[in-house]
């Protein structure tokens, strides 16, 4: 089961939000799973990403090591295989037929379109990635190589961890002081809103920037780690 995102839809991107329904994998990665790192059976891995290529034309999954830092990748030419990038937490490109793909359990998937210069991006952000602004650095690279118009584009960002669910005990020492202006009672915070604002700061305007408020941890459509530890991932692929 996927699901779309209204923005893109309406720009005509392929792209999907999958949650964790319809794969082969047993439990506790039950049942599509696309991370071969988890433990997970590597041939059950291989058929799950199958099922979502055969969504979109068999093309081949562009995914990222997924580090939690805030390294930009640059696709400059389609592959005709799968491909990963490694040390990287973004991929930029303006090729058509390759479906960038974010792996997630909590972090936010954040799916860009410029369809102005014709190019995408797909951001893997956890709280460490939020902190180190990966989405101010995917704009600025967007920029720079294909000379995209923050104010241009559109973005979604895809079920992730919500603001009931995560909790920063230690946030003095985890998170940087103009954070904590979006924590509430209990040490919880809104990252939905910090990356918002993050958008905004960028220049992308407000009615630009659609959210999916789905939390991972509250819904058990999709993997979560915070709820889980030991599960599987999730995909949210975007495609020209």
């Amino acid at each position: 089961m996927q699901l779309f995102s209204k923005i893109l839809h309406e720009n005509q991107v392929a792209h999907g939000f999958f949650n964790r329904l319809d794969g082969v994998s047993p439990a506790p990665f039950d049942s599509l799973n696309i991370s071969s790192t988890v433990g997970d059976d590597p041939q059950n891995v291989a058929e799950n990403k199958n099922r979502i290529k055969a969504l979109f034309n068999n093309a081949p999954l562009i995914t990222m090591e997924q580090v939690h830092g805030n390294s930009v990748s640059i696709l400059n030419e389609a592959p005709v295989e799968d491909f990963e990038f490694k040390g990287s937490d973004a991929i930029i490109t303006n090729c058509k037929g390759a479906l960038l793909t974010c792996k997630h359990a909590d972090c936010q998937p954040i799916l860009i379109y410029d369809p102005v210069h014709k190019a995408i991006g797909c951001i893997h952000n956890g709280w460490k990635g939020s902190v180190l602004n990966i989405i101010e650095k995917t704009i600025a690279a967007m920029q720079k190589q294909y000379k995209t118009n923050p104010t241009e584009i559109v973005v979604t960002i895809g079920p992730s961890l919500g603001p009931d669910h995560a909790q920063f005990i230690n946030y003095k020492k985890e998170l940087p002081a103009p954070f904590w202006k979006y924590r509430s009672e209990g040490d919880l915070f809104d990252f939905w809103k910090i990356s918002i604002n993050q958008l905004e700061t960028c220049g992308v305007p407000k009615e630009q920037i659609e959210l999916l408020p789905i939390c991972t941890v509250c819904d058990s459509r999709f993997f979560s780690y915070r709820r889980q530890p030991k599960t599987g991932r999730c995909a949210s692929v975007i495609m020209l």
